[in-house]
């Protein structure tokens, strides 16, 4: 009996595994291939999310330097979980506002020109304008 109940909890736990990978992928390949790849760049221990450190390095490449108080005031805002790291939704947030904030001009002289892809930090996931 506890050995058929066991089977069945087991079965819809990978059914809502299942189902929760499924969602993971359509949200995956809604992003552009740039910002996943900028994303994995900046993601250095691989947990699929970028913490604060991992931030400060990645937007020091591209020339907005800062400690890591600031990076974490810069997730504070993008981070929809709250688990105080971005996820790869989060971070397109962050990249399209940097796109925007360049395009405006607000990112002053050290906004990077369009670089190739694979660059490293943003690299060519944030193309600066």
């Amino acid at each position: 009996m506890q050995a058929t109940k066991l089977r069945e909890e087991v079965s819809a736990l990978k059914a809502q595994l299942k189902k929760g990978r499924a969602y993971e992928n359509m949200v995956n390949k809604a992003v552009p291939q740039n910002v996943r790849d900028g994303f994995m760049d900046c993601d250095k221990d691989g947990s699929g999310d970028i913490d604060a450190k991992e931030l400060k390095k990645a937007l020091a490449k591209i020339g907005l330097k800062g400690d890591t108080s600031q990076a974490q005031t810069v997730i504070a805002k993008f981070d929809k979980s709250g688990n105080g790291e971005l996820n790869l939704v989060d971070f397109q947030n962050l990249v399209q506002e940097l796109q925007s904030m360049s395009s405006m001009g607000m990112l002053g002289a050290k906004a990077p020109a369009p670089a190739p892809a694979r660059s490293g930090g943003l690299g060519g996931y944030y193309q600066g304008r």
